[in-house]
Order: structure tokens, then C-alpha cells, then sequence
């Protein structure tokens, strides 16, 4: 109970201080890619590390979902993140954080938490989509084309069809690709990492393989006009990561999730083979806050502190990249700068 005061005496003290330190000196502005506004109540009894040290063991199949939520639930780390205690302490320690840091999310999840946050701070966001959207369908075909004349749809994030086995050139996905490329709305869809042991405990067509973003090349040769980002950055199938982007430079990558879910000296080598490998301009940053917010400061900490990455480089992955890939205009960029939304 006293953790839980204190965790609401320090987002009201931020929330209060807000007008001041704005005013006072506004921080170099950041989009975060990949938010997810999610119910505390589903996270249940998972607790979180960030980074996690250790991955679940199984000695059989057989005894492998018990091994994941043991995993999930009693994971062995120093880092365990903040829970809060409701959707309003998360919508208290979220806010204050954007606020803070000079933040822009893409967020997708429930309605009623995206209501609540676009209406207590309006300009931070772009709408995207819940990621158990199914794109596949043509009645959500259709739902898409009339959030986006209703201006309720910047962008279609995430895209999670890899937790159905479905990889991006299927072709029950090419009406989402037309959509996208007639309506020049970004995608970003989950390649990469998902939950260690995913189709042993709650994805049971989950794959390994669809982290490969090779499956991205007939997708985008089909739809020249698409834009399109790799949530998660196709972890860990780097080379099949830098063939494709050497091969198609339009394909962007966040770094939502591996950022702050795997020891640091992992994702440490896996971005600086990115950027050594001249792709620096096709890095945004995510932080794919979900429950806590808090994973979406010490994901910011983790590119603030990586020893490779210049002041050129951090600001070109926190908000140039992001910012060109999105199309804003000088003015909505100066306005970012200024603090303004």
C-alpha cells in the first residue's frame, strides 16, 4: 500500500510540475513507435525485467509452459519493472513521462484508455491499431478505410500476425498492403521477437522462422509506394535484417521491445551492426510500453547510454528518422522542438 502511495505521490508531484519545467527548458523531442494503451488488469500475475538477464529452461516440450510462466511470473533479474496499481496510476506515470522526455507515441490498444490519454494530452499521439486487430478480415479492411476518412488512423501498428503463423507475404494480407499503398498509411508489423516459448503457453502457431524480414521482399517489390517498418527489427536474424534493408531502402526498423527485454550487451551488438552497417537513417525508436510505462523510460536510457552512438546518431534515432519516415512538415517539427503538440 505505501509503494502504491508513493507511486501516486510521485506521478501527481511530475503532473503538477509540468507547466513549469516546460516552460523552464524543453527536451530535444522523441517518437516512441510502438506503444500499446492495454487494461492493467490483463497483465494478471506477470512481472517484468528490463532488461531480463536469463531465458526460460525446459527439458522437454512437455514441460515447457510451466517453465514460461514460471518465467513470467517469478523471473530471476534485478530489474523488475513498476507495476502500477490501476489504469489510472498508468495513465499518471505514462503522461508524465511523455511530458517529461518531450514525447510522441503511435499507440494502438482499447479505445477507452486511448480516449482517455488523447483527451488529457492532446498531440502526443498517432492512432494506430489494437495488435489482435485482424487485418486478414474484409469487414476490418473496410473499418480501416473509414477511421482513415474519419482521420482516426495515422498509421496501421501492429500488425501481429506472425503470433498466427501468418508471415507478411501471405497472401490473405495483400488486401492490407493495396490499402496501405492506396492510402499512403505506414505499416509497422511485428518480425521479430515475441515472448520466449510463445507457442507453448499462448500462441500455438507462433514460429521462430517469421522473424526472418526476407518475407518483407515480395511485399514490398509488389507495392512500390508502401511504407513500411519492422517492429522489433527482425531480432535476432540480423543478416537476413541487413540483406533486406541493403536490398529495399524503404524498409525502416524500431528497436520496440529488444531495446529493454533482452541484457544490454545483446542489443548493444545487434544495433551497432545496424548502424555499422550505414543504416543509421532507418532506426526509430520504440519502446513497446505495455502495463508499465516505466519500459518506456529505461528503453529511452538504453540508447542514451549505448558507447557507439554519437549525439548525431541518438537524436537521428530517437526523432529525425521517425519524423521523415512519417512525413512531417517543418512546422509540425519546429513545433515538437518548442514543446508544442
Amino acid at each position: 500500500m505505501a509503494c502504491v502511495f508513493a507511486n501516486r505521490l510521485l506521478s501527481s508531484i511530475l503532473l503538477a510540475g509540468m507547466p513549469y519545467f516546460a516552460h523552464a527548458q524543453t527536451p530535444p523531442p522523441i517518437i516512441d513507435m510502438h506503444v500499446h494503451a492495454e487494461p492493467v488488469a490483463l497483465a494478471g500475475p506477470s512481472v517484468f525485467c528490463a532488461p531480463y538477464e536469463v531465458m526460460p529452461v525446459a527439458n522437454s516440450g512437455a514441460e515447457a509452459p510451466a517453465a514460461v510462466m514460471e518465467w513470467m511470473t517469478k523471473p530471476d533479474c534485478e530489474n523488475l519493472v513498476t507495476m502500477p496499481a490501476d489504469d489510472a496510476e498508468q495513465t499518471l506515470q505514462l503522461l508524465a513521462i511523455m511530458e517529461r522526455r518531450n514525447v510522441i507515441s503511435v499507440v494502438g490498444g482499447d479505445a477507452g484508455l486511448i480516449a482517455e490519454w488523447t483527451a488529457r494530452a492532446p498531440g502526443r499521439w498517432l492512432k494506430g491499431i489494437p495488435s489482435s486487430m485482424d487485418v486478414r478480415k474484409p469487414e476490418v479492411i473496410a473499418e480501416l478505410r473509414r477511421r482513415h476518412a474519419a482521420g482516426e488512423l495515422d498509421v496501421i501498428a501492429e500488425v501481429a500476425t506472425q503470433y498466427e503463423g501468418v508471415a507478411p507475404d501471405d497472401p490473405s494480407l495483400e488486401p492490407l498492403w493495396a490499402l496501405a499503398e492506396e492510402l499512403d498509411v505506414p505499416v509497422g508489423i511485428h518480425v521479430g521477437t515475441g515472448p520466449p516459448g510463445a507457442p507453448y503457453f499462448a500462441f500455438p502457431q507462433y514460429r521462430g522462422r517469421l522473424h526472418s524480414p526476407l518475407a518483407m521482399e515480395e511485399v514490398v517489390m509488389r507495392h512500390p509506394k508502401l511504407r513500411v517498418w519492422l517492429m522489433h527489427a527482425g531480432w535476432p536474424m540480423l543478416d537476413d535484417l541487413l540483406v533486406t534493408l541493403y536490398t529495399h531502402p524503404q524498409i525502416h526498423v524500431d528497436i520496440g521491445a529488444i531495446a529493454v527485454g533482452f541484457p544490454k550487451p545483446s542489443f548493444y551488438r545487434y544495433l551497432q551492426a545496424i548502424v555499422d552497417a550505414g543504416f543509421i537513417d532507418r532506426v526509430m525508436f520504440g519502446s513497446d510500453m505495455f502495463f508499465a510505462p516505466e519500459m518506456q523510460e529505461r528503453a529511452i536510457q538504453v540508447v542514451e547510454e549505448a558507447p557507439f552512438l554519437d549525439e548525431a546518431h541518438k537524436r537521428a534515432i530517437f526523432y529525425d528518422n521517425a519524423a521523415r519516415f512519417l512525413r512531417f512538415d517543418e512546422d509540425r517539427i519546429q513545433s515538437h522542438h518548442q514543446g508544442q503538440k
